[in-house]
């Protein structure tokens, strides 16, 4: 084929490497894409692995499109490509795609970053184009289309802009992130491919003599295959690196939140616990401030804290009074010893000791009764006694009281003339005064602890049983009168309910009961006298009540004998004299009327006739 000297030469495409270039800049632009992404979401030396990592694998993919899109065109005469210039443009295509990515993943990107960045990097991109058509070695001079060429850099700032939108817009993965990358990276390549075949178009090639071709290669049909399965492995590998890392990230994020969801829920629950903790905690201080008992916490054999009841109970007013102090410079030297090996127990065994009675020696020299106990634990990490101390003064003063009072109660009732028994709820016996113990006939020691069916088995059955069960089961007095026959004496039993089971007192009425059937036989008799007497009255007073009427009679009839001899010899006169009287006047008649009545209602009678 003849060349002419003067007209360019008439280049062509290869259709198929057009093709592999053009997949060659979507795949690029995907895993520029996906790239940012991942660099966008690292951190610290991460995101400085990721940004590395993607300018190179975009770089190269970058490179290789533009170096396949070269290869597609075929000049009628030999091509060769300097080496160091080739590598040049490589460097300028991954410095284009750091700066792309840098700027993209950022947390903020307003227009004038945008713009800032697509200057940068469409002059990188066009840098890269330029550059590897000046490392073309072919006997012809390139010359340049000045509108072609303004045109190729404007599409590339262009696409550049557009790309930087597209890839943060898309850097935030969600569920439609990868078909929108799809199809932003098909738009990306496509533009970058109508970028270079812009620049392509703005070259034109005039014959000449043969260049320098020193560091120059020509590159094979196995070369540009080479090229392209090269860069492709590349992008599928930093593809595949990013998804496996956004996997492996989605599942760490999923852990963290599962973990920060737990931490929450732990923080809540330690929150809830600590603020129980603390109200126990207050509490457990209120409580140790308001206890009655003394309490007193030693380690190594010093006193380390004491309430406020302890130190009232040693008469000091602030605990540094008592703290520090040796615990054995507060107990009574009467119960060092015992205090000594109580502690060593304690650190053992970790069991609490029993209470014991013991001293206590205050700050003033006193000495103060106590019951006290003492319980292994920790304090501040090492081990401790703490010693809860009771004041046991008062309860000594009223025990004394009562033993006191109990012999005062027990001397009265063995003071006592009637017996008195105690009786627990089985029957046993429980106290017994001496009237008792007497009227048994047993010593006391005989009689207390056996029950009274045992020393008195010849009462069961009786009515004495039956109000004895009586009282003690429907709890009630009950006073009853027994004659025991076994001595032939006579009882006055009061059953009394108590605490205990049942209180007996018992007093011998044999004398009263002897001494009240004696009254009743004496009462008897004077009964017998009372009646005879009763009857000698009667008859006495009707003999009288008959006399007095016969005696009437008998001065009736004398009086009447001697009227009738009197008056038998002057019956004439006696005739005259009344006849005489009756007209002489009333007057007489009524003197003799009067001594008529006088004499006797008959004799008058008698005298008027």
């Amino acid at each position: 084929m003849t060349v002419s000297a003067i007209a360019p030469m008439t280049g062509s495409y290869d259709h198929t490497e057009v093709a592999r270039s053009v997949l060659i800049a979507i795949a690029a632009s995907y895993a520029a894409l996906d790239l940012t992404g991942r660099v966008t979401a690292a951190r610290g030396r991460v995101r400085l692995a990721w940004l590395s990592g993607g300018a190179i694998a975009m770089g190269i993919g970058i490179w290789a499109m533009h170096f396949t899109g070269m290869l597609a065109f075929q000049l009628p005469v030999p091509i060769k490509y300097h080496l160091p210039t080739i590598l040049a443009a490589l460097l300028v295509a991954i410095f284009a795609s750091a700066v792309a990515m840098y700027v993209a993943s950022r947390e903020k990107m307003g227009w004038r970053e945008a713009l800032n960045g697509s200057v940068i990097m469409g002059a990188g991109i066009a840098g890269l184009h330029y550059i590897a058509m000046a490392a073309m070695r072919l006997p012809a001079i390139t010359r340049y289309s000045p509108l072609l060429v303004t045109a190729s850099l404007l599409l590339a700032v262009l696409f550049s802009l557009i790309a930087l939108l597209m890839a943060f817009d898309l850097r935030e993965e969600t569920r439609w992130t990868v078909p929108r990358r799809v199809g932003s990276a098909i738009v990306m390549g496509l533009a970058v491919s109508a970028m270079h075949y812009t620049g392509m178009a703005a070259a034109s090639f005039i014959p000449a003599p043969p260049p320098d071709l020193s560091h120059a290669v020509s590159i094979s049909a196995v070369g540009n295959n080479a090229i392209a399965i090269v860069t492709l492995i590349v992008l599928v590998a930093a593809m595949v690196t990013s998804s496996v890392d956004r996997r492996a990230s989605i599942e760490i994020e999923r852990l963290n939140q599962v973990l920060e969801r737990r931490v929450l829920e732990r923080t809540s629950q330690l929150t809830t616990v600590n603020e129980e903790l603390a109200e126990t905690e207050e509490r457990f201080r209120k409580l140790v401030e308001a206890l009655p008992d003394a309490l007193y916490v030693h380690s190594e054999g010093r006193i380390v804290f004491v309430n406020p009841f302890g130190m009232r109970l040693l008469g000091a007013q602030q605990p540094e009074q008592l703290a520090g102090k040796g615990i054995f410079e507060i107990v009574h030297p009467d119960y060092r010893e015992v205090i000594r090996q109580r502690i060593q127990h304690c650190y053992q065994t970790r069991t609490a000791s029993s209470p014991m009675e013991c001293a206590l020696v205050a700050l003033d020299g006193s000495f103060v009764e106590v019951e006290s106990a003492g319980i292994p634990i920790t304090w501040k990490g090492s081990p401790a006694i703490e010693v809860v101390a009771r004041d046991i003064r008062e309860r000594k003063r009223a025990e004394e009281q009562l033993r006191q009072a109990q012999t005062r109660t027990e001397s009265v009732l063995d003071s006592m003339a009637d017996t008195h028994i105690l009786l627990d709820r089985g029957w046993h016996y429980l106290y017994v005064n001496r009237a008792a113990v007497l009227a048994m006939a047993r010593p006391r020691e005989q009689i207390l602890g056996h029950t009274l069916w045992e020393l008195y088995p010849d009462i069961i059955g009786t009515e004495l049983e039956r109000q004895y069960r009586r009282a003690m089961e429907e709890r009630i007095p009950v006073v009853f009168d027994f004659h025991y026959s076994t001595t032939n004496t006579w009882w006055e039993n009061r059953f009394y309910p108590a605490p205990e089971g049942l209180s007996v007192f018992a007093t011998d009425i044999t004398e009263r009961k002897r001494a009240e059937e004696a009254l009743q036989e004496s009462q008897a008799a004077l009964a017998r006298v009372a009646r005879i007497a009763t009857m000698g009255e009667l008859t006495a007073s009707i003999a009288h009540e008959i006399n007095q009427p016969l005696a009437a009679v008998a001065t009736n009839l004398a009086a009447l004998a001697r009227s009738t001899a009197a008056q038998s010899g002057r019956s004439a006169d006696s005739y005259g004299q009344c006849h005489d009287g009756s007209e002489s006047g009333k007057p007489r008649d009524r003197e003799d009327s009067s001594a008529a009545e006088e004499g006797g209602t008959g004799a008058a009678a008698a005298g008027c006739e």
